[in-house]
């Protein structure tokens, strides 16, 4: 429930930084329709894989398999209704793009090659699903209004950078794991010490970018940019602590908690 928590933080802020108006049902359907996701990509996973699982999210999958595929139906049906009974142009577009990148992300995991190639890279295709499904709306309203997007731009790849952060963090710490179940993971394709490097350099293009931009922006999208900022930090003592953070998958927990740090915008300032 943390992600599903996060992605609604990370959304509610948007309209009062960036000065637009997003549908109601948009709050809705996007934490439903990722907490939908995020179950079915795991089950995937365990449906895949029949060897005993490491992780405590896979064993759990397994015990309550039946369970968790009603529980991804009645989101989803949840979530078809509140989008027919709100229906909205822009939410309905939006959702299509976002289901054929789902279904290719999906079908990518199920085959599940074993093969070094940035195409095989789950962490760069659940980035790019969870950036453009919280950023599309603003994005495009702002294009459609005739309005200047470029900071909204720089915002939108500084999130998904952020969602890459955390995805390539998790997937290096996770690597033993992964290569226990014969998952794919761009980690495993590149090797540790290139995905750790690689992890360092996106810190610093977060936080270098952010300085950068800050100056020349109006305060709401800077305090935006330095919420940013401080998430990206936040992942880099995560990292660096990772050995005394594994009990209770603690670096996960603490990661996807960061992703909550937007929303306090509008409960401190």
């Amino acid at each position: 429930m943390d992600v599903i928590v996060g992605v609604w933080s990370c959304l509610i802020c948007l309209p009062i930084c960036f000065d637009v108006s997003i549908p109601e049902v948009a709050y809705w359907a996007l934490p439903l329709s990722t907490w939908a996701i995020y179950l079915t990509d795991h089950l995937i996973d365990v449906f895949r894989n029949k060897n005993e699982y490491p992780t405590p999210r896979h064993q759990f999958i397994k015990k309550y398999f039946r369970l968790i595929i009603v529980l991804i139906i009645i989101i989803s049906l949840v979530d078809l209704y509140l989008l027919i009974k709100e229906f909205n142009t822009l939410i309905f577009f939006s959702g299509i793009a976002l289901v054929i990148f789902v279904l290719l992300h999906f079908i990518l995991v199920r085959i599940n090659p074993q093969i070094k190639s940035f195409i095989n890279n789950k962490e760069f295709a659940v980035a790019s699903i969870y950036a453009t499904g919280i950023y599309f709306a603003p994005l495009f309203m702002l294009y459609c209004e005739g309005r200047n997007y470029v900071v909204s731009l720089l915002c939108f790849l500084m999130f998904f950078t952020l969602a890459l952060i955390n995805l390539l963090m998790v997937s290096i710490i996770e690597f033993d794991y992964d290569k226990q179940m014969g998952n794919t993971s761009w980690v495993i394709s590149i090797s540790k010490p290139k995905a750790g490097k690689i992890f360092f350099i996106l810190v610093a293009i977060i936080i270098i970018s952010g300085l950068v931009a800050i100056p020349f922006i109006k305060a709401n999208e800077k305090l935006l940019v330095i919420v940013y900022q401080l998430m990206a930090i936040g992942h880099f003592v995560i990292f660096m602590n990772k050995q005394n953070l594994k009990h209770y998958l603690a670096y996960r927990k603490l990661s996807e908690i960061l992703f909550w740090l937007p929303g306090l915008i509008l409960f401190l300032f």
